[in-house]
C-alpha cells in the first residue's frame, strides 16, 4: 500500500536519491535548498564476477555484493541519510530502477524510506512524486532479479564450454545468442538465395488531347501477370502492340492519410536510424541526456522528454493538452475537433507513456541553441513526432486508370496531396512528388507511344541493420525496450558481427561457429520461440501474477540436461562445424578446417600435426571459402593514403585485416576494412561534451592498445587525454582522478647521515 508523506519530520532536510549525476542538477532546480539531491551512479550492489554466486540449490538465492568502485559512494549515501528527516528513492520507473532502489533501501539506516518516480523530469511531476510517495514494488524487483539470475546462469554455464571447445574468453548470453543466431540465419538464407529472372512491361501512351501517361502490366487473362523470359516477354509485346488501347474504368477519390502514432523506444530506434543514421545504442544515450535535464540558459537545467524506455503509445492528458494548445496557436486549421488516441499493441505493458516532449512550447529552433548537434536532432524529431500525431490526416486525390490493350490489363495511378495536415510538421523521408493523371473517361481510346519490356530479378532478404534488427526482436518478443541497444552493441563488441559498407550486419566466422555450436548443444534455450516465451513469464512476475524462483526453476529443469549433454557432445561437434567440404588442403588434399588465432579466422589442414599447411581465407558472395594466403589475394581497392598521396595496401592485425599506407612508418595512415577486403572509412568518432584538459576542445572515445580513452577532437594539434567510465546506459563518464598524496601524507626517507672521511695520517 502506498505510503502518505509524513506530517512531521525529523531536523534534517529530505534526501532524494537518483541514480545519474545529470539528475541531481534538474532536481535541485525544482526542489530549492529544502531538499538534499544524491545520486548513486547507477547500480550499488550486484552479482559477484568472480563466482556464479547463484544457489540453485536453494531456491536460486542470489548473493550480492556492493560494486568494488561504488563502495565510497555507498558509504557518502548511508552518511547523508542518517542525517536527512526523509529518504526519497527516485530512481528511474522501470525494473531496473526499481531493483536499484530495493538495493539502495537494503544498505542504507536513517529516517523513513520511500519510492517516488516519475515519467517526466519536471516542477509539475516531481511535486506529484513528493505528495504521493509510495513502497518499493517487490514484483518488479523480483523480475530484474529473475532476468539477473538468468543472465548469469546461461553465462556462467555455458561460456566455460564454449572456452573449451574454440577458444579462451568467448561468452555467450541468454539474449544476445538468440540475436546472433537471427543474424547468421539471415546471412546462410543470402548465400543459399538463387535470382530468379522476371520481367515487368510499360506502355507510354498519350490521350487523344495529346496528354502523355505511363502504364504497367498488371494482369493478362484476369490472372496476376507473371513473365519469367524473355521469348515469351517478346511475343506478348508483338501481341499487345498493335492494341486498341482503351480505358476501361478511371476511379478519382480521396485518401486520407492518418498520422503516427507517438514514439515508443523500439520505433524511435528505427526512425532514428533511418531518418538521422544514429545506431540504438547513440540514440538512447542521447534521450537519456535529454530526459535528464539539459541548461537552457535562464530557464536552468530541464528535462526535455519523458522516459525513453517504454512500449506504449499512451499519452497523458497532460501531454494531450499541452499538444493541442500548441497547435491551436501555431495550426489552428489542422487542430482535430477531438484528440487522437492511440490503442497500445499487444503485449505491451503500459507502464509509461509515450516518448515526448514535455512542453511542446520549449520548440527545437527555440531552444536548439542550448544544445548538441546530435541532441537537438533527435529533440526535433521527437518533437515533430509527438505534434504531428495529434493533428488532422493528410489528404490525398488518389487516381488509377485500368487500360486494355487486347487480353493484358495495364494500370496507371496518380496522387495528389491537397492537405497536409500532419505532413506539414513530419514530412516523408524524401519530398514525394505529385504524380498527375489526366483526366479520362470510360471507353477513351489511347495512342501507344512506345513499348518496353524490363528485366529484373529477385532479389536476397537484406542484412539486418540495427534498427531492422530491433524491429525483429520487437516482433518476435525477444527483449524489451531497455534491452534493445545493449543486445546490437554487445554483439559487436563480442566479434561475432561485423558492419559492412551499407552499415548491415554480416556474422564473423567466429560468430558463424559459435552460434552452430549453441544451437546444437542448446536447442532450446537457442529457440526463438522458447526466448520469447520466457520473456512473458519474467512479465508476468512483473505483474505479480507468476513467482520468480517457479519461473527458474521451469527454466533450469531443461537447462541442466542441456548443458550436461553439451558438455559432453560439442567438443566433438566444433571439427563437424568447421570442416569445409571444399576447397581441399593444396599441399596434401586432405580436408580444411576454419581455426581461430590471435589474428583472427584462418584455415588450416585437418591432418595437422601431419600437414601444417595454413591459410588466410575470405568468403564470396555465395559463402564459399577462397584461400587467401597472400596479401595480393585480396580484391584491388585502388585506394591512397589521403595523407600523403601514396597507395594503401592490405596489411594483418591479431584483429584482422585492414589497409596500411605503404609509406610505413613515415606515415602511420590506416583504414578499416569491410566484408570481402572493401576499404571502409572508419565511422565517426563518438563524440562527448568533455573539454579537453590541454585546450577545452570536445573530446571523443578513440582506441588503443589497452582499451578505450578520450582523446581531443584536434588531434595530432592538440594531445591532450583522459580516462573514462561508462554509466549502465553507456554514457561516457571521466573517471576520477587519483588522488595525490600531500607532502605530509608522502613518506619522505629519513636523511642518512654518511660518516665523515677520516683523511691520512
Amino acid at each position: 500500500m502506498p505510503k502518505s508523506a509524513p506530517r512531521s519530520r525529523p531536523a534534517g532536510k529530505p534526501l532524494v536519491i537518483v541514480e545519474s549525476p545529470t539528475k541531481v542538477k534538474t532536481l535541485k532546480r525544482y526542489l530549492g535548498e529544502g531538499y538534499d539531491v544524491a545520486s548513486s551512479r547507477g547500480h550499488v550492489r550486484d552479482l559477484p564476477k568472480r563466482n556464479l554466486c547463484v544457489d540453485v540449490e536453494h531456491g536460486f538465492e542470489p548473493t550480492y555484493e556492493v560494486i568494488p568502485d561504488k563502495e565510497k559512494i555507498v558509504e557518502e549515501l548511508r552518511r547523508a541519510a542518517k542525517k536527512a528527516g526523509a529518504v526519497y528513492l527516485a530512481c528511474d520507473p522501470d525494473r531496473e530502477g526499481e531493483a536499484i532502489c530495493w538495493h539502495l533501501a537494503a544498505l542504507i539506516d536513517g529516517g523513513p524510506i520511500y519510492r517516488i518516480s516519475f515519467n517526466e523530469i519536471t516542477q509539475t511531476a516531481v511535486t506529484r512524486a513528493l505528495e504521493n510517495p509510495g513502497e518499493i514494488d517487490q514484483n518488479l524487483v523480483d523480475a530484474q532479479q529473475a532476468r539477473r539470475v538468468l543472465d548469469r546462469l546461461v553465462g556462467y554455464k555455458v561460456s566455460p564450454i564454449l572456452w573449451k571447445t574454440v577458444r579462451s574468453g568467448l561468452s555467450a548470453g541468454r539474449v544476445q545468442s538468440v540475436a546472433l543466431r537471427l543474424v547468421v540465419e539471415r546471412e546462410e538464407e543470402r548465400e543459399a538465395f538463387v535470382p530468379e529472372e522476371f520481367w515487368t512491361v510499360v506502355a507510354g501512351l498519350a490521350t487523344p488531347a495529346g496528354e502523355p501517361l505511363e502504364a504497367e502490366l498488371m494482369k493478362l487473362d484476369g490472372k496476376k501477370a507473371e513473365l519469367g523470359e524473355w521469348p515469351g516477354v517478346r511475343e506478348l509485346l508483338f501481341e499487345i502492340r498493335e492494341g486498341p488501347w482503351t480505358v476501361r474504368s478511371f476511379e478519382k477519390k480521396l485518401h486520407e492519410r492518418q498520422p503516427p502514432p507517438p514514439y515508443i523506444t523500439s520505433t524511435l530506434q528505427q526512425d532514428a536510424s533511418t531518418r538521422l543514421g544514429f545506431d540504438p545504442k547513440r540514440t538512447m544515450l542521447v534521450a537519456q541526456q535529454l530526459y535528464e535535464g539539459v541548461e537552457l540558459g535562464g530557464l536552468g537545467q530541464v528535462g526535455l522528454i519523458t522516459y525513453m524506455r517504454t512500449d506504449s503509445v499512451r499519452v497523458s492528458d497532460e501531454g494531450l493538452g499541452l499538444a493541442r494548445k500548441w497547435i491551436e496557436k501555431n495550426h489552428p486549421q489542422w487542430l482535430p475537433e477531438l484528440p487522437q488516441v492511440y490503442v497500445r499493441g499487444r503485449g505491451a505493458q503500459d507502464a509509461h507513456e509515450a516518448v515526448r516532449p514535455t512542453d511542446p512550447f520549449l520548440e527545437p529552433e527555440r531552444i536548439g541553441q542550448y544544445l548538441s548537434p546530435e541532441q537537438r536532432r533527435l529533440y526535433d524529431l521527437i518533437w515533430r513526432r509527438f505534434l504531428a500525431g495529434q493533428m488532422t490526416p493528410a489528404l490525398f486525390d488518389k487516381a488509377d486508370a485500368r487500360i486494355e490493350s487486347g487480353r493484358a490489363e495495364f494500370s496507371a495511378k496518380g496522387s495528389i496531396l491537397r492537405d497536409p495536415g500532419f505532413l506539414a510538421l513530419y514530412p516523408d523521408q524524401g519530398e514525394a512528388k505529385d504524380v498527375v493523371l489526366p483526366e479520362l473517361a470510360e471507353g477513351d481510346g489511347l495512342e501507344l507511344a512506345w513499348l518496353d519490356g524490363r528485366q529484373r530479378f529477385t532479389q536476397p532478404p537484406p542484412r539486418y541493420k540495427p534498427a531492422s534488427l530491433v524491429k525483429e526482436l520487437e516482433k518476435l518478443g525477444i527483449g524489451r525496450p531497455s534491452t534493445y541497444a545493449a543486445i546490437t552493441s554487445t554483439l559487436q563488441q563480442r566479434d561475432y558481427v561485423e558492419r559492412d559498407e551499407n552499415r548491415s550486419f554480416f556474422p564473423t566466422e567466429l560468430g558463424r561457429l559459435v552460434t552452430k555450436l549453441l544451437v546444437a548443444g542448446f536447442p532450446r534455450v537457442l529457440k526463438v520461440e522458447f526466448t520469447a516465451e520466457l520473456e512473458e513469464e519474467l512479465d508476468g512476475i512483473a505483474r505479480g501474477e507468476k513467482k520468480w524462483r517457479e519461473v527458474l526453476a521451469a527454466f533450469y529443469a531443461t537447462f541442466a540436461l542441456e548443458l550436461e549433454r553439451a558438455e559432453k557432445e560439442l567438443p566433438r561437434h566444433r571439427g563437424e562445424n568447421t570442416l569445409l567440404t571444399e576447397p581441399v588442403c593444396p599441399k596434401c588434399g586432405g580436408g580444411l578446417t576454419i581455426r581461430f588465432g590471435r589474428a583472427g579466422a584462418f584455415v588450416g589442414c585437418s591432418k595437422y600435426p601431419a600437414c601444417d599447411f595454413t591459410s588466410n581465407f575470405r568468403r564470396d558472395p555465395d559463402g564459399r571459402v577462397v584461400l587467401a594466403d597472400r596479401v595480393e589475394d585480396f580484391p584491388e581497392t585502388g585506394e591512397t593514403c589521403e595523407l600523403c598521396g601514396r597507395p594503401m595496401a592490405v596489411k594483418r592485425s591479431r584483429f584482422g585485416p585492414f589497409l596500411g599506407c605503404t609509406g610505413y612508418p613515415e606515415c602511420k595512415n590506416i583504414r578499416r576494412l569491410g566484408g570481402e577486403g572493401r576499404a571502409q572509412r572508419s565511422g565517426p568518432a563518438e563524440k562527448t561534451e568533455i573539454p579537453c584538459p590541454e585546450c577545452g576542445e570536445p573530446l571523443v572515445v578513440r582506441h588503443g592498445r589497452k582499451g578505450e580513452f578520450l582523446g581531443c577532437s584536434k588531434y595530432p594539434k592538440c594531445r591532450g587525454t583522459l580516462n573514462f567510465e561508462r554509466d549502465d546506459d553507456g554514457g561516457v563518464v571521466p573517471s576520477a582522478p587519483k588522488e595525490k598524496k600531500t607532502l605530509k601524507e608522502k613518506k619522505v626517507p629519513k636523511e642518512k647521515k654518511v660518516p665523515a672521511k677520516r683523511g691520512k695520517k
